[in-house]
């Protein structure tokens, strides 16, 4: 009987554990989102109308990154496109997901970068 209980508490305690790696903070300064912000910054920063913004937020639990365009030129239709911690694509929403997602609660998503910091118009 004793190993039953003791084969049972192994059981339990190994389906209770996460992974870890969900779990880890994540940054601004993760090297892929410095390399999407230089992206930005090259092809975007002095020549668009529009002031593109990549956000830190939050989804189903889960920290996530998107950029979005911003201004009044440039609230027309769009799609988010969450990332991870790490850069790998976790969600890409409907133009549907997108509208409720930003309405519900994106709008206080913390900006991590803007570039350029006003827009053209």
């Amino acid at each position: 009987m004793k190993n039953y209980l003791f084969y049972a508490f192994c059981f339990f305690l190994f389906i209770a554990c996460t992974n870890d790696s969900d779990n880890l903070p994540c940054t601004a300064d993760e090297e892929w989102l410095q390399e999407v912000k230089d992206q930005v910054s090259e092809t975007c920063c002095e020549n668009c109308a529009c002031v593109q913004k990549i956000f830190k937020g939050n989804y189903k639990g889960r920290t996530v990154y998107y950029q979005r365009p911003a201004g009044e030129l440039c609230d027309a239709v769009y799609f988010l496109k969450f990332y991870n911690c790490t850069g790998d694509v976790v969600k890409e929403m409907s133009q549907q997901e997108t509208y409720d997602y930003l309405i519900e609660g994106g709008r206080e998503d913390e900006v991590v970068f803007s570039c350029p910091e006003t827009g053209i118009f």
